[in-house]
C-alpha cells in the first residue's frame, strides 16, 4: 500500500505530507468503521497477510490525525477554491518563490516588527499570526544607498508571500520611454500573478490585463529600486485593480516615491546602531560576534568610515570580488582609490602629529620628520619621493629612532654611514633610482624581504652585492628593472631564498650568472628587453620555476631538459625575433598553460607541443614563417585561447573540431580562404575573428548553430557573400562586425541579443530595418562608394531611417550611406546617444539632435542652417563640407572642447567665445568667414594654424587670439 510507504519516507527522510480528505472525514480514518472493516476482510480472504493489513491501519490512523484540507468544509467542496487554499500552502512548504537574503542578519527584527505592523499584519517571533484589514495597502520603504532597504523588503516577502493568491517581485523598474523594458516587465508581473507564462506584444494589451484580471485576487508585489513615482503607473496604475487584501511595497532613496497614493504607509531605514554595526561587521571579518583580540580600535575606525551601512559592511569578505582589491600583472596587490582614502583616512585620524602615526605617505611630512629628527617607534612605513633627486644625505642618526620601521620608499634619496642594529625590522626596501657613490653604506638586511633597486646606477662591481648575498637571507623578491649598467647578474649563494628575479630594462645585460642554478625556490624569471642570448643550462635544476619572460631579448632558442622544469606554466617569448628554434622536449613540460611566441622566426612548432594537454592559452601572432599547425593540435585539450593574427596559415587541421573548451580564436590578416567548417560546433567558443582574411571568400556555412556561447564575431574587411539564417539562434551574440564586406549585400535577421552592430557594403542600396535589436548600443553602417558608381536617379533617393529613432539604447551611431538625405523628426528620442557621426553625402536638413551628445561629426550636410543649442554637455565638434552658412547654439557649447571646421560656408563663429573650456580649434578652407569671436577667455587653447583664404577682416580679428598662426 503507498500510503504506507508515504508514512516510512516521512519518518525516514523527514518529508512532508498534506493530505487531503476528498469527500471524507478525518474522523473515519481514525475510526475506520463499515467500509474499511469490509475492505479489509476482503483483502484477508485474498490472501494478504495479518501484518500487511495491520500495517495499513496503522497508516490509515495516523494520516487522520494530520493536518489537512477536507472538501467537504471547503466551498461545498468546490475544487477551484480547494487549489486556491492549497497552492500557497505547497509553496510554503518547497520554499518556491522565496527571495535570495545574506546570512548573518544583524539588526533586522525590529524593522521587520514595524514594517508588518504598517501592512496590518499580526507577528510574533519571525511567525505571521495573522493579515488583518481588507482594504489594499501601500508601504514605501526609504532611505540611502547601501542602508539595507533592499534586504529588509526581501525578509518582509518571504514571510508573507505564501498568504496571497499571487505574489511578484520587481526589479530595475523602467521609466516611461523605455517602452521594450515596460511590456517585458508587464510580462514578467501578469505571468507571476497567474503562475503560469504569458507574452504580451503589446504594452497597453498588457495594462488592461493588469486592470481587469487582478480585482478579486489578493496579491503581494515587491517593487525594488524606484526613482520617481511616474515608473509606478506601467505595473501597479489602480490600487483598485487588485483584491481586497493586497499588499504593495515599493523600495526607494526618494521619502515622496508614493505621495500620490493618499494612504499609503512609509517606513525609512536609517544607518545601523554602531554597536549592531560592529557585530555585522565582526562577522564578515573574523567569523563572529566581535573583533579578533587587538583589532577593536581599527574595527570601529572602519565602521565609522563605512557610515554604518549594511551593504558596505557586508562587502569586507568581498573586497577582491568586487574589484577592490586585485593582483597586478607582477604580481603585487593593487588597491582601489576608495580602499586607499578610507586607509589613509584611518591613518590620519591616529594622532593630529604626523611623526606619531602608524604611516607617512606624504613626502612633505616624511622628509620634515627625518630632518627634525622626530621620528617616533610609532612610524612602521615611511616614504620619500625625490622626483629630480636630491642633495641631502640620510646617516643613521635621523633613522635611529624609527626602530619599528617595516617599509621604507627612498625614491632617489642619499645614505650613507653605518646602520648596523638599526631598521632591524625592515621587510620591504624600495629604493628606485638609488645612485652608487664612494660614500660607504652598511645596512641592516637580515630580515628583508622585497627589495627594489629598479633604475638604479647598479654595475656588476657593486659592493653592495656582497651584503646582499651574504645577509638578506630572508630575500624573496628582487627587482632590478632598467638598471642599464648591469651587465651580468650578481652571484647567489646556494642558500638563496629568491622566488621572483626581474632584471626587465636592464639594457646592456648579457649574461646570467651560471649560480642562478642556486636558485632553488626560484618561481618568476623576468629578463625581457635585455640582451641575453642563452639561458645557462643550470637554470635546467630550477624545479620550482613557475613562470619565465624573455620577450624581447636576442634569444636564438629554447631548449628545455627531459624531465626539467616540471611546474613551469607560463613561457613569454613574445618578440623574440631572432628564436627560429624550439626544442621538440618542450612536450615533457606538463604543468604549461600558456606559450607565447609572437613575431618569433620560428617555421611552426615542434610536433610534441601536443602533449601539452594542460595549455590553455597559444599565442603565435606575427609569425610570419609558420604556414601551418600540427595535424594533432586537436589534442591540445585544454585550449581555450589561440592567436594565429598575421601568419601565413590559409586552412586549419581538421583536428581543430576536437578543441571542446576553445573559446578565443583570432585568426586576423591570415591567407586563410573559406570559414573554416570544422569549428562550426564548438560550443564554447565565445570569440572568433577574421578580420582582414582579405582571401576569405565565400558563404559562412549555413549551419553555425553549435556555436551557442558564440558573443564576438569579426568578418570585417574579407569577401563573405552571405550569413547562415541560423544567426538569429545565437543568443549570446554581442558584436558583429561586418564592416568593409563589400560582397555582402543583404543580412539575415540578427539575434537580438546584439550590442554591437558595423556593416559596410560596397553601392549598398538598401539598409534593412533593425528596429528589432532593442539592445543595441554601437551602430555602423558605412558605404561611401566612388560617385560615378551611384546613378543619379539614385542620388536623390531617400532611405527610410525612421526605425533608428526606436533604438533607444544606442550610445553611437555612424551613418555613412549615400541614400540618406534626411533623418526621421524624432532623431532626438535617442537620449542616450554619446556619440554620433552623420559622414551622409546628401543630408539635406538636419532635426534637433538628442541633447545627451558628446561628440558629433557632421559631413556634407547641404542644411542652410544648424543649430547646436540643445548641445550643452557637447566636447567635441567637426564640420567637413556642409553648405551651412549660420550655426546657432554656439554660446551654449560651455563645455566644448575640441572644434575643427574645413571647407564650409560658415560666415560667423558669434557665442564661441563662450566655450572657456576649447583646447583644439582649426579651421580650413571657409572662405566665407568674415571674422572670428575673442577667444581670449580660452586658456587652454593650443597653437593650431587657420587658413582664411586673404580675408582681410578675418587676419585683423585674430590679434585677438595672439597663440592662434595665420596662414594666407
Amino acid at each position: 500500500m503507498e500510503l504506507v510507504q508515504i508514512l516510512e519516507c516521512k519518518q525516514t527522510m523527514s518529508r512532508e505530507i498534506i493530505p487531503i480528505f476528498y469527500e471524507i472525514s478525518p474522523s473515519d480514518l481514525k475510526d475506520q468503521g463499515h467500509p474499511f472493516e469490509e475492505s479489509f476482510s476482503k483483502h484477508k480472504r485474498n490472501g494478504v497477510d495479518n501484518k500487511t493489513i495491520e500495517d495499513w491501519r496503522l497508516a490509515l490512523k495516523e494520516i487522520g490525525t494530520l493536518k489537512g484540507f477536507e472538501t467537504a468544509k471547503i466551498h461545498d467542496g468546490h475544487q477551484s477554491e480547494l487549489i486556491d487554499k492549497l497552492i500557497p500552502v505547497v509553496q510554503q512548504k518547497l520554499k518556491k518563490g522565496r527571495l535570495t537574503v545574506t546570512k548573518n542578519l544583524v539588526g533586522v527584527d525590529h524593522h521587520v516588527q514595524e514594517i508588518m505592523r504598517k501592512l496590518g499584519v499580526v507577528h510574533h517571533n519571525g511567525q505571521v499570526i495573522k493579515i488583518c484589514e481588507s482594504d489594499v495597502r501601500v508601504l514605501g520603504i526609504y532611505g540611502i544607498g547601501g542602508v539595507g532597504k533592499t534586504t529588509l523588503a526581501n525578509v518582509v516577502y518571504n514571510q508573507l508571500y505564501h498568504y496571497f493568491q499571487g505574489y511578484s517581485h520587481l526589479r530595475e523598474i523602467p521609466k516611461k520611454h523605455q517602452h521594450d523594458r515596460i511590456l517585458s516587465l508587464q510580462n514578467q508581473l501578469i505571468s507571476n500573478l497567474r503562475n503560469r507564462n504569458v507574452t504580451f506584444q503589446c504594452s497597453n494589451d498588457a495594462m488592461t490585463v493588469l486592470d481587469k484580471a487582478f480585482r478579486r485576487k489578493r496579491v503581494l508585489i515587491l517593487l525594488d529600486n524606484v526613482e520617481d513615482d511616474d515608473q509606478l503607473d506601467v505595473v501597479i496604475g489602480d490600487l483598485n485593480c487588485f483584491g481586497s487584501g493586497s499588499r504593495i511595497i515599493v523600495t526607494s532613496r526618494n521619502s515622496s516615491i508614493l505621495s500620490r497614493f493618499e494612504k499609503a504607509e512609509t517606513y525609512e531605514v536609517e544607518p545601523m546602531e554602531e554597536e549592531k554595526a560592529l557585530q555585522l561587521f565582526s562577522k564578515r571579518a573574523f567569523g563572529r560576534d566581535f573583533p579578533d583580540k587587538g583589532f577593536e580600535s581599527l574595527s570601529m575606525d572602519i565602521i565609522k568610515a563605512l557610515g554604518r551601512l549594511p551593504l558596505a559592511l557586508e562587502g569586507i569578505d568581498a573586497l577582491r570580488v568586487l574589484s577592490l582589491v586585485k593582483i597586478g600583472q607582477n604580481k603585487e596587490l593593487l588597491t582601489h582609490d576608495l580602499l586607499r582614502t578610507l586607509g589613509r583616512s584611518i591613518v590620519s585620524n591616529e594622532d593630529p602629529i604626523p611623526s606619531n602615526r602608524s604611516r607617512l605617505w606624504m613626502h612633505n611630512q616624511a622628509l620634515s620628520t627625518l630632518q627634525r629628527k622626530e621620528g617616533t617607534t610609532k612610524v612602521q612605513a615611511l616614504g620619500l619621493t625625490f622626483d629630480e633627486g636630491s642633495h641631502d644625505c640620510f646617516t643613521s642618526e635621523e633613522f635611529g629612532p624609527l626602530s619599528e620601521l617595516r617599509f621604507l620608499n627612498l625614491d632617489r634619496a642619499n645614505m650613507r654611514g653605518n646602520f648596523t642594529g638599526l631598521l632591524f625590522k625592515l621587510r620591504w626596501l624600495h629604493w628606485r633610482g638609488y645612485h652608487t657613490s664612494s660614500e660607504p653604506l652598511i645596512l641592516c638586511l637580515e630580515n628583508l624581504v622585497i627589495l627594489d633597486l629598479s633604475l638604479s646606477t647598479v654595475a656588476d662591481d657593486w659592493e653592495g652585492w656582497t651584503q646582499i648575498m651574504e645577509k638578506a637571507n630572508k630575500l624573496k623578491v628582487l627587482d632590478l628593472t632598467g638598471c642599464s649598467q648591469l651587465r651580468k647578474t650578481p652571484w647567489f649563494p646556494a642558500d638563496s631564498k629568491l622566488e621572483r628575479l626581474i632584471l626587465e630594462g636592464c639594457s646592456h645585460l648579457s649574461v646570467i650568472d651560471e649560480s642562478a642554478g642556486n636558485l632553488k625556490n626560484l618561481k618568476s624569471l623576468n629578463i625581457k628587453s635585455t640582451r641575453i642570448v642563452l639561458l645557462p643550462k643550470e637554470m635546467g635544476s630550477l624545479d620550482n620555476l613557475k613562470e619565465i619572460f624573455v620577450d624581447k631579448t636576442s634569444i636564438h632558442h629554447l631548449h628545455f631538459l627531459r624531465g626539467s622544469m616540471q611546474k613551469l606554466k607560463t613561457i613569454s617569448a613574445s618578440s623574440c625575433k631572432n628564436l627560429a628554434e624550439i626544442c621538440k622536449d618542450i612536450g615533457c613540460l606538463k604543468s604549461l598553460s600558456y606559450l607565447a611566441l609572437d613575431e618569433s622566426n620560428i617555421k611552426g612548432l615542434p610536433r610534441d607541443v601536443t602533449s601539452l594537454d594542460g595549455l590553455v592559452e597559444l599565442s603565435l601572432r606575427d609569425c610570419r614563417r609558420i604556414t601551418a599547425l600540427p595535424d594533432s593540435v586537436g589534442k591540445l585539450q585544454s585550449l581555450q585561447k589561440m592567436d594565429l593574427s598575421n601568419t601565413r596559415i590559409k586552412i586549419l587541421p581538421e583536428s581543430i573540431k576536437n578543441l571542446d573548451k576553445l573559446e578565443v580564436l583570432r585568426m586576423n590578416k591570415t591567407p586563410i580562404r573559406t570559414f573554416p567548417t570544422d569549428i562550426a560546433n564548438l560550443g564554447k567558443l565565445q570569440v572568433i575573428t577574421f578580420s582582414n582574411c582579405r582571401s576569405m571568400e565565400g558563404e559562412i556555412p549555413r549551419d553555425i548553430s553549435g556555436l551557442s556561447s558564440l558573443r564576438i564575431m569579426d568578418l570585417s574587411f574579407t569577401l563573405i557573400c552571405s550569413l547562415p539564417e541560423c544567426l538569429c539562434h545565437l543568443s549570446h551574440l554581442q558584436t558583429l562586425n561586418l564592416l568593409g564586406c563589400e560582397e555582402l549585400q543583404t543580412l539575415p535577421k540578427l539575434p537580438s541579443s546584439l550590442v554591437s552592430l558595423r556593416w559596410g557594403a560596397k553601392n549598398m542600396r538598401v539598409v534593412q530595418d533593425f528596429s528589432y535589436l532593442r539592445d543595441l548600443k554601437d551602430l555602423e553602417l558605412v558605404d561611401v562608394p566612388d560617385e560615378g558608381d551611384i546613378p543619379s536617379s539614385e542620388m536623390s533617393q531617400t532611405e527610410s531611417f525612421g526605425w533608428i529613432s526606436s533604438l533607444s539604447n544606442l550610445e553611437t551611431l555612424k551613418l555613412c550611406l549615400p541614400n540618406v538625405t534626411s533623418l526621421p523628426e524624432v532623431f532626438n528620442a535617442l537620449t542616450r546617444l554619446k556619440t554620433l557621426d552623420l559622414s551622409c553625402i546628401n543630408l539635406l536638413n538636419l532635426p534637433q539632435l538628442p541633447s545627451s551628445l558628446s561628440k558629433l561629426l557632421i559631413k556634407n550636410c547641404k542644411s542652410q542652417r544648424v543649430d547646436f543649442s540643445n548641445l550643452e554637455t557637447l566636447s567635441e565638434l567637426e564640420l567637413c563640407d556642409c553648405n551651412a552658412s549660420e550655426i546657432l547654439g554656439l554660446g551654449n557649447l560651455r563645455l566644448l572642447q575640441v572644434l575643427k571646421i574645413s571647407g564650409c560656408e560658415v560666415g560667423n563663429l558669434d557665442g564661441l567665445e563662450q566655450a572657456s573650456l576649447l583646447r583644439r580649434f582649426s579651421m580650413s578652407d571657409c572662405q566665407s568667414l568674415k571674422r572670428l569671436p575673442d577667444l581670449s577667455k580660452c586658456t587652454n587653447l593650443e597653437i593650431k594654424e587657420i587658413d582664411f583664404h586673404n580675408s582681410p577682416d578675418c587676419i585683423r580679428s585674430c590679434r585677438l587670439v595672439p597663440r592662434l598662426q595665420v596662414r594666407r
